[in-house]
């Protein structure tokens, strides 16, 4: 165990059953108003992630004293309001939280997907008018074969009179 004056820092978490993913975090900085525990002396920190989690979300948020500083991969930047009632992750490049429905990794494959199906549809099209295309051209050749073994019944007919 470090003396008090070691800035070490030991997290334990226990996970409440409540219907948000809510995480008691108890943080030691080696300093005696970090063992203040009253309900205004705390904050909410949070665990982001880059995937969901069972509960859908892209975090877990935890309660830490109000001096504690968290440090990689904790962040104690609040989620704004107008993102409360949305699927929301940290973007770890911009530096804030995000929509996740507004991930613009997720946008751009989106957008592949959709340009995907748009090509495998023109190009089905496409298959289908070459094979009629060819169908035609088939039946034009039949034919013209068959006028040239006519004609050239026909000459050989005139030739032998």
């Amino acid at each position: 165990m470090a003396d008090s004056t070691a800035t070490s820092t030991s997290v334990s978490a226990s996970t409440s059953l409540t219907a948000s993913t809510t995480t008691s975090v108890s943080a030691r900085a080696g300093t005696a108003a970090s063992a203040a525990t009253a309900p205004e002396k705390m904050k909410t920190i949070y665990q982001p992630f880059s995937i969901p989690q069972a509960d859908g979300q892209y975090f877990t948020a935890l309660i830490a004293p109000g001096d504690y500083t968290p440090d990689y991969p904790y962040i104690d930047t609040p989620i704004p309001d107008e993102l409360q009632d949305k699927v929301v992750k940290w973007d770890r490049q911009l530096r804030k939280w995000v929509d996740s429905m507004d991930d613009p990794v997720a946008a751009e494959i989106n957008g592949f997907k959709a340009q995907n199906a748009s090509l495998i549809a023109t190009l089905a099209t496409t298959t289908e008018n070459l094979q009629a295309a060819q169908k035609s051209a088939d039946t034009a050749n039949t034919a013209v074969a068959a006028l040239i073994a006519k004609m050239a019944t026909d000459e050989a007919a005139g030739a032998n009179k």
